[in-house]
């Protein structure tokens, strides 16, 4: 079969014997151009990771189960969330801790625009209109579920 020239830190090369390699260093991996191949990015969102953080208290939101959803999985339920609350997001992760319900999401960036979060593409995050931050992820979260009794919480977490 085939093999791979392998070489450690400070040793010399050494043949592996393989027929699949899985690679996944991205454009950095020193796997590429060791081999003469090349990294093409074929296309990107601007998005960015956003963290909301929500009181957890004895009753409301405690019936919410934990997801992970990624928009390549679910299109369906991503056209949804666009349509109805105006989010457009890559993903989206909900975990509940001790003391907090938290969604982790990376909105794009074309999302936070139209939510009137960032005054245009290619705005600054630290320019962000923090109101409309709080409104938008509010209801991200209510479409998810989280009851509005379930307010922000006073420190993250």
């Amino acid at each position: 079969g085939e093999v791979l020239v392998a070489r450690g830190a400070a040793e010399e090369a050494f043949l592996v014997p393989c027929d699949v390699l899985v690679e996944a260093g991205g454009p950095n991996s020193l796997a590429w151009p060791a081999d003469e191949l090349q990294f093409a990015v074929v296309g990107t969102a601007q998005a960015t990771g956003l963290v909301a953080n929500f009181q957890r208290t004895a009753g409301p939101g405690e019936e919410l189960k934990e997801f992970s959803w990624a928009r390549q999985f679910n299109r369906d339920m991503f056209e949804r969330l666009k349509q109805e609350v105006h989010a457009d997001l890559e993903n989206i992760v909900y975990l509940r801790g001790e003391e907090a319900h938290y969604f982790v999401m990376t909105p794009r960036h074309q999302g936070l625009v139209a939510a009137g979060v960032l005054a245009e593409i290619g705005s600054p995050l630290s320019s962000a209109d923090k109101e409309a931050l709080h409104t938008h992820s509010r209801a991200i979260a209510a479409f998810f579920g989280l009851p509005e009794e379930c307010g922000f919480a006073a420190t993250p977490q």
